[in-house]
């Protein structure tokens, strides 16, 4: 499978301001991404595979000083 791990310059939209990059193929280069924007040591990530047939990867990020824990645990 060909992934792009790449940070990707946003070229969709043209912007003044705000970030230049986007999100590439890889979880572990959006976290990154994320981590640089939002460099909260608060900021929680949790890892699981979901689907059946695809086990697809996905991360759950939230903030533990602002999470709700009941919509958390939904």
């Amino acid at each position: 499978m060909d992934q792009n791990n790449a940070v990707l310059d946003t070229t969709i939209e043209t912007t003044t301001q705000g970030p230049q990059s986007g999100f590439s193929e890889s979880l572990p280069t959006n976290l990154g991404l994320i981590r640089q924007r939002y460099p909260s040591t608060t900021l929680t990530v949790e890892s699981m595979t979901i689907g059946t047939t695809s086990q697809t990867k996905v991360m759950i990020l939230h903030d533990t000083q602002y999470v709700d824990p009941v919509v958390l645990k939904e």
